[in-house]
């Protein structure tokens, strides 16, 4: 998560850039995979054969696959407005804009929830409200604690600055 404090805001934003260029790879691949047999990369003057259905099968399966992941991992981007009095979640994807406004005097403590997966421990910022429910701030888990940890420290110094 990257952490940017600039008063009155604080902004908390997922940092996708690896998953989204390990996603994109599929898209890139399937993409070639596609353009080859067509005679989009080489003319190589040959009669279409099963090999090239193959490959614009596999390729079409690739691209796809790539473009679901990449609908499925929306960036989320949080912003805490003293001067609105507002909590600002946004989540953006490929085809897909969601927002979620709270009441920043609502807002009560970040509260960071672990769960065991199967390739490890999982982190995920929630900001606890007055109610005792948990928002999550990001649609991702984490493996690394450390920036979750930045994040957490510096909602906490925000709310407390609030309360002053």
């Amino acid at each position: 998560m990257i952490t940017i404090n600039k008063a009155p805001l604080l902004i908390i934003k997922d940092s996708l850039i690896g998953v989204r260029l390990f996603y994109g790879a599929f898209v890139i691949g399937g993409a070639v995979a596609i353009a080859c047999p067509l005679g989009l990369c080489i003319d190589s003057g040959m009669p279409f054969a099963a090999r090239d259905y193959l490959a614009i099968g596999i390729g079409s399966a690739g691209l796809l696959a790539g473009l679901a992941l990449i609908y499925r991992t929306p960036a989320t981007n949080t912003a805490f407005d003293r001067t609105q009095g507002i909590v600002s979640i946004t989540q953006r994807g490929l085809l897909r804009h969601k927002r979620t406004t709270l009441t920043l005097a609502d807002a009560r403590e970040p509260v960071i929830v672990s769960r065991e997966g199967t390739e490890g421990t999982g982190y995920r910022l929630h900001l606890k409200m007055a109610d005792g429910e948990l928002v999550p701030l990001s649609a991702h888990w984490a493996a690394n604690r450390g920036s979750i940890d930045q994040a957490a420290a510096a909602i906490r110094g925000y709310l407390d600055a609030r309360a002053e």
